[in-house]
């Protein structure tokens, strides 16, 4: 009996050790769920375009009751910048990873209007040191689009742009966004190796 208990507590252990690895979810209001008040849509910032809303239907949305939708505006930028100075030793040192993930799609028409995510890796005084950049994404069903990478070294924030642009000249901007996340965990494995969200080293030799 008393062995079970210790195997037991072992598995207790471990499970708690992976979850601890792998962090929160980095961004603020991820699915545009929050409340918009005075026409601003918490923890994000319209750059280009102000017309920026939440969508409840038609298409009906990938993750919760609503999703980002840009208005009626042709070509939009909504920005989220996300602070990770507070992991400066282990970016430094190459031992930090990102995992970026998010759904686009747009509303089924000809021309199609386009979504777009960047995901910009910034120095202290907002340099890009590294871009990763979904592409031209226009599809009549939702599609996830993901990147995962170890931070580039004096990384201090994470910028995240949502960028819609209109095809036709006039009505609304169909590229819409939804069920974004941003996680990270730590790899101590060699840059040859890959960590799993759990920071175990998965495949590839050592350097």
């Amino acid at each position: 009996m008393r062995s079970r208990y210790f195997l037991f507590a072992l598995v207790f252990i471990a499970l708690h050790s992976m979850a601890a690895a792998q962090s929160e979810n980095l961004i603020i209001n991820p699915s545009n769920e929050e409340p918009i008040v005075g026409g601003v849509i918490h923890g994000w910032t319209m750059v280009a375009g102000n017309k920026w809303t939440k969508r409840f239907s038609n298409p009906s949305p990938k993750d919760g009751l609503a999703y980002f939708f840009a208005g009626d505006d042709g070509g939009t930028d909504l920005v989220q910048v996300v602070d990770v100075s507070h992991l400066a030793s282990t970016i430094d040192a190459n031992q930090q990873v990102f995992k970026f993930s998010g759904y686009v799609r747009s509303y089924p028409q000809t021309p199609s209007d386009i979504s777009e995510f960047f995901v910009d890796y910034r120095n202290a005084a907002g340099t890009v040191l590294w871009e990763y950049h979904a592409g031209n994404s226009s599809s009549a069903s939702w599609k996830l689009l993901t990147n995962t990478r170890r931070a580039p070294a004096e990384t201090r924030n994470i910028r995240i742009r949502l960028r819609a642009t209109r095809q036709a000249y006039t009505g609304n901007n169909d590229g819409y966004f939804d069920a974004l996340s941003l996680i990270t965990y730590p790899c101590n494995c060699s840059a040859c190796q890959q960590c799993n969200t759990n920071g175990v080293c998965m495949d590839g030799p050592a350097c």
